[in-house]
């Protein structure tokens, strides 16, 4: 999972050094606050990414300690309750 937030951080850092080296942001005060937009950019991509993996099945089980499960249909989590 590190790797996800390294190529997020790159994203974001890409973006602000773009918007500096082009002269979007003129000036050192604008360039201050466009980094902390671009961090905070990165915060919010780096907890939904992290999110988003912990609500894929089978990327991390709380339930099977480990055991790996991709929705196997014999499993008695993933079967439908009966009336």
């Amino acid at each position: 999972m590190w790797w996800s937030d390294r190529c997020v951080l790159a994203l974001c850092y890409g973006i602000w050094l773009f918007a500096a080296k082009w002269g979007i942001t003129s000036g050192e005060k604008a360039r201050q606050r466009f980094l902390a937009v671009c961090l905070g950019l990165f915060a919010v991509m780096t907890i939904v990414g992290l999110v988003s993996l912990y609500n894929v099945p089978g990327t991390v089980s709380t339930t099977d300690a480990g055991a790996g499960n991709l929705g196997d249909a014999n499993h008695p989590h993933d079967q439908p309750e009966h009336s």
